[in-house]
């Protein structure tokens, strides 16, 4: 199913990719982040405001994975990022 939700990331968050791996800072709260690779690959395309079906089709054409596999990760991945405010929906 297509969701046309938006995300990007939150103001309070800085962060810095090294290589395949992003560490990210919550300013307010101090705590640092770390992701792997395709939790970067995803972060990359939330610096600007994105759809939840683009960041599926992101990890499709990467990985080859199923739409399934693919919507559960990314949704699994928005969750996370939003609970520590990390990401904000539009």
């Amino acid at each position: 199913m297509a969701e046309s939700k938006k995300y990007r990331i939150a103001g309070d968050v800085v962060h810095r990719t090294i290589g395949s791996r992003t560490l990210i800072l919550h300013s307010k709260t101090g705590i640092f982040y770390r992701l792997n690779e395709s939790g970067t690959l995803l972060w990359k395309d939330l610096t600007r405001r994105v759809r939840f079906d683009y960041l599926v089709n992101i990890l499709i054409e990467a990985y080859a994975l199923k739409r399934a596999a693919a919507e559960k990760d990314v949704r699994e991945f928005i969750s996370a990022l939003a609970k520590r405010k990390l990401v904000v929906r539009l």
